[in-house]
């Protein structure tokens, strides 16, 4: 038979408290932080699950940060060679009014200064750039993708961003894909620069049969500008579909950690009135049970 004294009995009653104390400052931190799980103890699969959902949206995150970035490069993009197809058009029209019989020499000049404007003009908007690079230049490290005269400096490299898994979209075309391809040795059939500068001396020359041709040259070169951009518009538009779904699969996952990790306030608040009104009681009995003894007022 053993036997219970009160120091026994005082130590299992202080331990009993000092738990029931645990339980409900575990209840108010978890009322109060907000989160069922702040610490891998409190429980390693919820934690794993946690880790997990956190990584994909990270994920999420940056190809969000890359669908922004790729539709920059188009935007800049549609933004040049709609420029262009405007110039394209306006050079058209010089043209004509400079094959025109009733215009004279002097008419033809002018005319002729004004196309080759727009020809340094266009060479301007092919060295369009986004964050310091050119974008028609492909992946060159140069400045430029055009120099002063109109050749092409960079390269044929394909710039592509990833915008959703296993999903990429070049947001990118070369120069000469756009504007066409050099040829010294035929001006009017090389790049547009070239051509249109082509068709001014032409003009100015009075070779009206060469200048008219010319009209088709431009056609030529319009047509291969329009029809990039309405690559680049289908581009964008797929951009903006993917961007909308990364934003409902971000909402998913936020929701799902939530569900792992949140508190549900209502449980949670039910669980802090039952642990405060243990704690209350287990007060309240060891009141009556530890009594006070005579060493107690002596020390």
């Amino acid at each position: 038979m053993s036997r219970i004294t009160n120091t026994t009995t005082s130590r299992a009653v202080l331990a009993n408290i000092q738990n029931t104390a645990r339980s409900l400052a575990d209840a108010q931190d978890k009322i109060s932080s907000g989160k069922q799980v702040r610490k891998p103890s409190d429980g390693p699969a919820q934690v794993l699950t946690a880790l997990d959902h956190r990584s994909q949206i990270r994920r999420n995150e940056q190809l969000g940060r890359n669908v922004l970035d790729a539709r920059s490069w188009l935007d800049n993009a549609d933004s040049a060679l709609t420029h262009s197809v405007t110039e394209m058009t306006r050079a058209r029209t010089l043209v004509v009014n400079g094959v025109n019989g009733a215009t004279d020499a002097q008419g033809r000049f002018a005319l002729a200064s004004e196309i080759r404007t727009i020809a340094e003009g266009l060479v301007q908007t092919a060295n369009t750039k986004h964050l310091g690079r050119p974008i028609f230049g492909g992946t060159t490290g140069g400045d430029i993708a055009y120099d002063a005269s109109g050749s092409y400096q960079g390269d044929q490299g394909k710039i592509a961003r990833t915008i959703a898994p296993s999903v990429t979209v070049q947001v990118n075309r070369s120069g000469p894909e756009v504007f066409g391809t050099e040829d010294a040795g035929d001006p009017m059939n090389g790049n547009a620069f070239q051509m249109l500068n082509a068709v001014a001396d032409a003009l100015e020359a009075g070779d009206i049969e060469t200048a008219r041709s010319g009209l088709d040259a431009i056609d030529a070169a319009t047509a291969r500008i329009e029809r990039a951009q309405v690559e680049m518009g289908a581009r964008a538009k797929q951009l903006d579909e993917v961007h909308i779904r990364n934003e409902d699969v971000a909402i998913e996952l936020k929701s799902a950690l939530a569900e792992v990790e949140d508190t549900d306030m209502v449980e949670a608040i039910i669980t802090l009135q039952a642990q405060e009104m243990a704690y209350q009681g287990a007060l309240a009995v060891t009141a009556k049970v530890v009594q006070p003894t005579l060493l107690d007022f002596l020390r």
